[in-house]
């Protein structure tokens, strides 16, 4: 199977990390990149992380975010400032990025995920940003910690 073909995802084993990496293998990450340089990598597949999320999932995330409490916590950004809807939908149709933090807790796909890369890495977790065309969510910034980034639809 070529690295870009559409195969399901390996989320509940260690070749989670392969997968996300290929064409590049994980002991070379490892020795090469990780802690040391970004890596970009482009998948020519549309539907390559489609075992995370879907454009059809998306909405069920939203929803679960906004009736949940447990599920994780719904943020909106427009113009790199916080600003407040009365729900997710709106404020995205309003030019404003979603952001919901440890959407892992609740949505199965990114539970996997994090859990299949803990046999490589000490911890993960999935925050999922959704963001309008032509706009920012945040800042440029450095994060306090290492992030794997998976854009799963243009």
């Amino acid at each position: 199977t070529k690295p870009d073909s559409p195969s399901p995802a390996p989320l509940t084993d260690a070749d989670v990390l392969a997968w996300i990496l290929a064409p590049h293998t994980v002991d070379d990450f490892f020795a090469d990149v990780w802690e040391r340089k970004p890596l970009h990598i482009e998948h020519m597949h549309a539907g390559y992380f489609r075992e995370v999320m879907t454009m059809e999932d998306l909405e069920d995330v939203l929803l679960n975010s906004e009736e949940d409490e447990e599920f994780g916590e719904t943020l909106t950004f427009k113009h790199q400032q916080q600003v407040y809807y009365d729900n997710a939908f709106r404020g995205y149709l309003d030019g404003a990025s979603v952001i919901v933090n440890h959407m892992d807790k609740e949505w199965p796909p990114a539970n996997a995920l994090c859990q299949a890369l803990g046999s490589h890495l000490p911890h993960a977790f999935a925050n999922m940003y959704l963001t309008p065309p032509h706009a920012q969510a945040v800042h440029p910034h450095s994060d306090d910690r290492d992030v794997l980034l998976l854009q799963v639809r243009l």
